[in-house]
């Protein structure tokens, strides 16, 4: 197995089958990054609802008349609904939006490894990176993912796409599906 860095792979603009089995890949991740999301928002939502229900049997002399359960579940209700309209858009924003058809160049990468390093900084963070390789050669670069949660959806050996970003003369690179 040869070896090579990601800036000697041959990123292109996609052919419309490639551009076919991005755009499913895509919308599979959106679908699975938006339902994790969802769940995580329910749960949110569901913990601050059971504590103020309590609060409000406990300690009814505190809320008075004006704020009743009802008003708090639908209340909760609108905010489950904007804050899940607003992590799809998001997604859609991210993997389809932010990748031009006609001009961003492309290349299919298959996923050897995952890999999460804890940084111990002040605050320490973790940086989340794939080992990749493309048509058996090992790629030496590793290929970030910013967000956790698409992290996760990644599977290894799993084939995806990374679209080489414009900037000014580094090599940067970013996981569109």
């Amino acid at each position: 197995m040869a070896s090579m860095y990601l800036s000697q792979v041959d990123f292109h603009i996609l052919e419309e089958h490639e551009l076919d089995e991005l755009s499913s890949n895509q919308n599979k991740q959106i679908a699975k990054s938006w339902f994790k999301r969802l769940l995580i928002i329910a749960f949110l939502i569901g913990i601050f609802v059971v504590f103020q229900v309590m609060a409000r049997k406990s300690v009814p002399h505190m809320f008075g008349e004006s704020t009743p359960v009802q008003r708090l579940y639908r209340i909760s209700g609108l905010v489950f609904l904007v804050a899940n309209i607003l992590s799809y858009l998001e997604l859609y924003f991210r993997f389809k939006v932010t990748f031009e058809k006609d001009r961003d160049k492309a290349a299919k990468l298959k996923v050897v490894k995952k890999m999460v390093v804890v940084k111990n900084a002040f605050i320490p963070y973790r940086q989340r990176f794939l080992v990749c390789e493309q048509d058996g050669n090992f790629l030496l670069d590793y290929v970030y993912v910013n967000s956790p949660i698409t992290f996760s959806n990644i599977k290894k050996g799993k084939e995806i796409y990374v679209k080489q970003l414009k900037d000014d003369g580094h090599h940067k690179y970013q996981v569109i599906s």
